[in-house]
């Protein structure tokens, strides 16, 4: 007889041999820990054995988040699933497809002079190439694409990833021109933008430490306040509960966001127009430091999720 599984308090139907390993509920969904059965699982890089999976359910569905680099993977579908080895053969499968899908793409990257290699923490490509005067660091996870992450030391992650992506065409002489073409345009562009932020490309400074030099400024002095930011901006990009306060003319917000791996904090102060930068914090206790400009973000919480995709 079919097992039906039993209904949680979110409305949902958990299989009944995951009910025991239920670590955490909540109102969307439960955390799970399922042991790894029928076989021998392994990190595809180092070899390390695994010997459990972590995830969220919700909508009947599995979004693993430890081991990290299974966070990559899309949600494993729990119907038809018995029982911890039939689960993790899907898994198992799942995963055979993504590597098989990224040994095509670095074959096709290969063929254009560049040598990339899968992550630890994340199932994506990445390696540091030279082309000419040009040392640069590329990114891949999606078929026929390569984003350049760094040209000669400057990070691009605060431009949109589009004028920084390769699309890949049949023709390998092609692309490795067109590569070349857009390192010149990418080049000047960071040498440009170094020169404009100048002290900006410090490391980020923590907000408490920003708070206090804040502190120190003479009560008669005006502060000249920075470009205003439109509240719809503010709303859409950091949440609806996101909170404002301003210090020393520069704005600066506070909020938290739930996301499958748990929830992640963040503090950001505004630098200058639509550019903020600090750092959120991790359900761990991670402290990542972030710069950003809003216009070019979907939101805060898309920048957590690249972030736990290795990008």
């Amino acid at each position: 007889m079919q097992d039906k599984g039993v209904v949680d308090t979110a409305g949902q139907s958990i299989p009944a041999w995951l009910q025991g390993m239920i670590e955490k509920r909540r109102d969307d969904g439960a955390v799970v820990s399922v042991p790894v059965e029928g076989g021998v699982f392994r990190h595809p890089l180092t070899g390390q054995r695994v010997e459990r999976l972590k995830g969220y359910i919700v909508g009947g569905r599995l979004k693993l988040f430890e081991p990290r680099f299974l966070y990559s993977l899309p949600p494993v579908e729990l119907a038809g699933t018995s029982g911890p080895a039939q689960f993790c053969a899907r898994v198992a499968g799942v995963l055979g497809d993504r590597l098989g899908q990224l040994g095509s793409l670095r074959d096709e990257i290969s063929a254009r002079g560049l040598a990339v290699d899968l992550q630890h923490d994340a199932l994506l490509l990445r390696g540091e190439n030279r082309v000419g005067p040009n040392l640069f660091r590329v990114a891949a996870w999606r078929p026929g694409q390569i984003v350049i992450e760094m040209v000669n030391g400057r990070e691009l992650g605060h431009l949109p990833p589009g004028p920084r992506t390769l699309h890949l065409s049949r023709q390998p002489q092609q692309d490795y021109r067109q590569l070349v073409q857009l390192l010149a345009l990418l080049s000047p562009t960071a040498a440009a933008n170094e020169a404009e932020s100048g002290e900006e490309e410090e490391s980020v400074v923590e907000l408490t430490e920003a708070v206090t030099e804040a502190e120190l400024v003479p009560p008669n002095e005006h502060q000249a306040a920075r470009d205003p930011l439109p509240l719809s901006l503010i709303l859409s990009k950091l949440g609806s509960n996101v909170e404002v306060a301003s210090t020393g003319g520069a704005l600066r917000f506070s909020g938290s966001l739930k996301l499958v791996a748990g929830r992640y904090a963040f503090e950001l102060e505004q630098v200058s127009g639509r550019e903020v930068k600090g750092h959120f914090t991790t359900p761990s206790g991670n402290v990542v430091p972030v710069k950003l400009v809003l216009d070019e973000i979907m939101d805060m919480a898309q920048v957590i999720e690249d972030y736990l995709n290795g990008r």
